[in-house]
């Protein structure tokens, strides 16, 4: 479920994630977000049995003083449960989940070292586990940052399941990436047996300069 509501911009989430923040990440460095892309929410009713309630930030940023390095971010916040928004700050500490961890979190470290994989895949770039302080929307609940390398090229296929980028390219390019595409499948599928789900074209980003085919992670959109 996706909403209008703007967790980001209320409360003490409120101007932590502006053009020109600083945000550093548990081994240290420090990111100097760039762009606010998009924000998601999954709100649920109380004892869901899926993933606890939370919204999400996907952003853009780079090294803070550093020579550019492109990365993307996502911070995931614990959210309350549906109808317990202005319950009293214990009830909603009550809700504090000291579990949830990201599944693109997971996926990155795991593919991100792994020699074959990590050809193909986004790099995970670094990321900061905290909680929320007292004054949160779930004091003591998850805040979660992500950060994930910038791949460069273009999705060839849209949210919808169309693979309208590679539709858009000449049959010799698309020869290429079909080439691609069958050697890195069975270079992952026959190393280490992963691969995302679900599939879909927009999962694929091709690069027709340097003519590489990556994989990305993400779950939640196209970047």
């Amino acid at each position: 479920m996706t909403s209008s509501r703007t967790w980001f911009d209320q409360g003490p989430s409120r101007e932590c994630y502006e053009r020109g923040s600083i945000i550093t990440t548990d081994d240290g460095t420090q990111w100097e977000i760039r762009e606010r892309l998009k924000q998601d929410d999954i709100q649920r009713a109380a004892h869901s049995p899926i993933s606890p309630s939370h919204a999400t930030l996907k952003l853009r940023c780079a090294k803070a003083n550093a020579n550019p390095s492109r990365a993307f971010m996502r911070v995931y916040l614990q959210i309350p449960h549906i109808g317990s928004e202005f319950e009293d700050s214990e009830t909603r500490a009550a809700q504090a989940d000291h579990t949830f961890q990201p599944e693109e979190l997971e996926a990155y470290t795991t593919l991100s070292n792994h020699p074959t994989v990590s050809k193909f895949t986004p790099k995970l770039l670094g990321y900061k586990v905290s909680r929320q302080g007292p004054s949160g929307f779930v004091p003591g609940g998850f805040l979660i940052i992500v950060v994930w390398e910038y791949v460069e090229g273009f999705p060839l296929g849209d949210l919808t399941g169309d693979a309208t980028g590679y539709w858009s390219l000449s049959g010799r390019e698309r020869a290429k990436v079909r080439e691609h595409f069958e050697r890195t499948f069975k270079e992952i599928s026959s190393t280490v047996g992963i691969w995302p789900l679900p599939t879909s074209p927009h999962r694929l980003v091709w690069n027709s300069t340097t003519e590489t085919l990556s994989s990305n992670l993400s779950p939640t959109d196209s970047g």
